[in-house]
């Protein structure tokens, strides 16, 4: 299972229960919105140090 993470494949993930299942999706889609706000961050400060070198 830590190598299905790893890959981003959740192909092969088996749950015991449909609360297991439920924390599982909950987990994945957490980790998927923290890779889009990071590469929002990212976006924003680069946009920052653009105005800032143009005011100079």
């Amino acid at each position: 299972m830590a190598d299905d993470m790893s890959n981003n494949n959740d192909a092969h993930r088996v749950y015991a229960d449909a609360i297991t299942a439920e924390l599982g999706e909950w987990v994945t889609n957490l980790g998927c919105r923290q890779t889009g706000l990071e590469s929002e961050v990212r976006s924003g400060f680069k946009n920052i140090d653009c105005i800032c070198s143009c005011i100079q």
